[in-house]
């Protein structure tokens, strides 16, 4: 699910992501026994991710066009960023108490 959505991410806006797939993955969770709280915050961190990402990613082209920076510039220093985030993703998905630590901790 996880290269689903970054390959989402990479194409399409996150806000039509999360119309479009959100309905039909949250299901699918729910039957595995995934924490809502869990698919949630995977669902979110990996349209984010997809959105900085080549080829059509917005986030990347706002940040180019703003700041001035040229594309393949942006790409060559974004790589150790990118990797901190997929480890930070890989985390998120398989340490299901990252994700619900708080609430849990709280009561929630």
């Amino acid at each position: 699910m996880n290269v689903f959505l970054l390959i989402c991410g990479m194409f399409l806006e996150g806000n039509a992501i999360m119309i479009i797939l959100v309905p039909l993955l949250f299901p699918i969770a729910m039957e595995y026994g995934i924490n809502e709280i869990q698919i949630l915050m995977v669902i979110i961190f990996n349209v984010s991710i997809g959105c900085m990402t080549p080829p059509m990613g917005t986030l990347m082209f706002v940040v180019c066009n703003e700041t001035g920076c040229k594309l393949k510039d942006f790409i060559k220093e974004s790589v150790p960023f990118f990797v901190v985030l997929l480890a930070e993703l890989l985390m998120l998905t398989f340490i299901p108490v990252l994700t619900t630590g708080l609430v849990t901790l709280f009561g929630g």
